[in-house]
């Protein structure tokens, strides 16, 4: 599977140790996940997952690569070998999901309330606290591909906020 090149604005990667502000960032997760080789962070094992969770997958993988604004080959690389990872049940067209799923991410990403929304409604479809950590490796994993933003780092505070207070 291979998806279109789509560049909203670059923006300059922060490094994780000190922002623009010369604060750290928030997100002592994301610190951890810094010092983390990326590799370890790939997991082979993926849970058995019904439809409905591998979509909240999907969706919080888009979450993450649009959480910049900016998509990158190694991103876009990395997140077709995850949708092919998790299966697809053949009664559902990835495609077609594709097509609802990206412009539902792209609107969440506009102001916080409706990251929240989104973020609450693919944590009740994880529905399971080991899919919730399964997802939130593979979310993390896809923050670092082309550098962590601040930005970012928040948003995987609030990831694991959501689903962590859901569970």
């Amino acid at each position: 599977m291979k998806l279109e090149t789509v560049e909203l604005v670059p923006v300059e990667p922060v490094n994780i140790k000190q922002t623009a502000n010369g604060m750290a960032p928030t997100s002592q997760a994301l610190v951890l996940i810094d010092q983390t080789p990326q590799n370890a962070l790939i997991s082979t094992a993926v849970p058995h997952l019904i439809q409905p969770q591998r979509e909240a997958i999907v969706d919080l993988l888009l979450l993450g690569m649009y959480a910049d604004q900016h998509i990158s080959l190694t991103e876009q690389d990395a997140f077709a070998a995850e949708v092919e990872k998790l299966g697809w049940a053949e009664s559902h067209s990835p495609g077609i999901y594709f097509q609802q799923a990206v412009p539902t991410v792209r609107e969440a990403i506009l102001t916080p309330e409706r990251t929240q929304r989104l973020l609450q409604a693919i944590s009740a479809r994880l529905d399971n606290v080991d899919v919730m950590k399964f997802a939130i490796e593979k979310f993390s994993t896809m923050l670092c591909f082309n550098g962590t933003t601040e930005q970012e780092a928040l948003l995987l505070d609030q990831v694991m906020a959501t689903f962590f207070a859901a569970a």
